[in-house]
């Protein structure tokens, strides 16, 4: 019998890392729009539109990272893992 690996690709990664952080960076986006102090860019606390392109540009950056050092880990634990021998018929 075959066995195939079933790792997912680094864009399956970043898609659904980058689908999960989405509604926290809105939420963030949403209440900087509307001037609470919750997004920071240079030092200095980011308002208006401008916060949701400061969101926007973060909802890619962060799931890059992190999709990033997840395929890594497989990577590592592939490398680690070892052969089982096939069971008698």
């Amino acid at each position: 019998m075959e066995v195939k690996s079933s790792t997912p690709s680094y864009g399956q990664c970043f898609v659904s890392l980058a689908l999960g952080m989405a509604p926290i960076f809105l939420l963030l986006a949403i209440s900087a729009m509307f001037g609470a102090n919750t997004v920071t860019s240079g030092g200095q606390n980011v308002h208006g539109i401008g916060a949701l392109f400061v969101c926007i540009v973060l909802n890619l950056i962060f799931p890059a990272i992190f999709a990033g050092l997840q395929k890594l880990g497989y990577i590592f634990l592939g490398l680690l893992r070892r052969k089982q021998p096939e069971a008698p018929a």
